[in-house]
C-alpha cells in the first residue's frame, strides 16, 4: 500500500518523488516498479535482513534487482559495483548508469562513477566524507554531514549518486546534503 498510497497523495506541485520499494516474496519490487516507472532507480546493497522472504543472499539480491530488470530503458540505473551479490545483474543495466563503490574498508579507486575513499569525524559527531570518482573529475569532493553514524556514510554516497543520476552536479548536491539536518529522532545527539 505504501508506493501507491505515496503517489496517490503527490499533487501537481511535486516535481519529485522519492520512493523505497520493499518486498516481503519474489515480484513485489517487479509490480511496484511496473507502477512508478521510475526515472531514476538504485539497489543500494544486499544485507541479511530480507532473508525470511528470500532465503538467501541471492534471492535477496534476486528480488532486489527486479527493479532493474522493468525499469524503462530510458532510465538512469544506479548500480552498487561494490557488492558482489549485485555483480551478476549489471548485465541488466540501461545505457544510462551511475555507479558507486564504498572504498572505507580498503581497495583503490576503480573507476566508478562515485566513489566513496574516506570520512572523518572532527567533534566525534560532524561527519566530512570524501568521494572521488569520475563525476567529481580529478578532485576530491568533501561533504558535511549533520548524519550521526559510519553507517549514514553509506546513506550520503547513495543519495549523491541518486542526485548525479537526476542531473544534479556533485557539488551542488554535496551543498544541499550539508544544509540538511539530521531528521528528529535520527541520530539526534543529546546531553544528560
Amino acid at each position: 500500500m505504501g508506493v501507491p498510497a505515496t503517489i496517490f497523495r503527490a499533487n501537481s506541485r511535486v516535481r519529485h518523488l522519492i520512493l523505497e520499494l520493499g518486498a516481503n516474496a519474489f515480484g513485489e519490487i517487479e509490480r511496484l516498479a511496473g507502477i512508478c516507472e521510475p526515472d531514476v532507480g538504485a539497489v543500494t546493497k544486499v544485507e541479511r535482513a530480507h532473508l525470511a522472504g528470500f532465503g538467501n543472499l541471492e534471492g535477496v539480491a534476486r528480488a532486489k534487482t527486479e527493479l532493474f530488470r522493468v525499469m524503462p530503458r530510458k532510465s538512469v540505473f544506479v548500480f552498487n559495483a561494490g557488492d558482489p551479490f549485485l555483480a551478476p545483474y549489471r548485465e541488466f543495466l540501461g545505457e544510462k548508469t551511475v555507479t558507486f563503490r564504498d572504498l572505507r574498508g580498503g581497495g583503490k579507486t576503480s573507476g566508478e562513477d562515485l566513489e566513496l575513499v574516506r570520512e572523518e569525524s572532527r567533534d566525534g559527531i560532524a561527519r566530512e566524507l570524501f568521494f572521488a570518482g569520475k563525476t567529481v573529475g580529478a578532485s576530491v569532493l568533501r561533504v558535511k554531514t549533520a548524519l550521526v553514524g559510519s553507517h549514514h556514510a553509506e546513506n550520503v554516497l547513495v543519495a549523491l549518486a541518486m542526485a548525479v543520476a537526476s542531473g544534479i552536479s556533485p557539488g551542488t548536491a554535496a551543498a544541499a546534503m550539508a544544509a540538511a539536518p539530521a531528521p528528529e529522532g535520527r541520530g539526534t545527539v543529546r546531553d544528560y
